[in-house]
């Protein structure tokens, strides 16, 4: 990446959990956004896509991953919506090496059919090699295990945060690997 040039990060996370009103850890994942955009970073979420027509939600998804820096996977209680049937398959026939260079994870996912989008997020991830940087709340383990025992048959072991101060300094400890051109502080 030429250090001039704004990383493409993705955020990826569970609305009920990191933005709603209701939410755990509410707004959390606009006010992250925000705090990377400031550090010169091109930032989207799952709602930043807009509509455009035959493209699937998967698809849309994968076009913008792909092109990634890193995604910054947060894993709470909520595990996020579905994809239909057709949206997976079309997804799948489109890229039948999906996830060749994990082949016992890609035989795990089977047809992918109990994934949510969210899930598929860092799934996308680690199918084009960006880097994924996974945090998992203290409770992430009661609704998500399947999802977490899945990503560190990976070697992606979720960092664990307590609330969203806890998940912040996790954030700003990883910021070197995240955003590798930061230049170094002088002494």
């Amino acid at each position: 990446m030429n250090p001039l040039q704004p990383a493409d990060i993705f955020i990826s996370c569970v609305s009920d959990d990191f933005e709603k009103q209701h939410a755990r850890f509410p707004g959390f994942r606009s006010a992250l956004a925000a705090y990377l955009r400031r550090a010169d970073c091109h930032v989207k979420v799952q709602e930043d896509f807009r509509q455009e027509g035959a493209i699937d939600t998967i698809q849309k998804l994968a076009n913008y991953v792909r092109h990634c820096r890193a995604v910054l996977h947060l894993v709470a209680k909520a595990k996020g919506a579905v994809p239909d049937q057709r949206d997976r398959e079309a997804f799948l026939n489109s890229e039948p090496n999906f996830l060749q260079a994990c082949p016992e994870l890609r035989q795990q996912l089977g047809e992918c059919s109990d994934l949510t989008y969210t899930q598929w997020e860092a799934f996308l991830a680690l199918h084009y090699g960006v880097n994924l940087f996974v945090y998992r709340s203290v409770d992430a383990h009661e609704t998500q295990q399947t999802h977490l025992d899945r990503l560190t048959s990976v070697k992606r072991f979720p960092e664990q945060f307590a609330s969203d101060v806890d998940l912040l300094g996790k954030l700003i400890g990883d910021l070197r690997k995240i955003l590798p051109n930061i230049p170094a502080l002088k002494q």
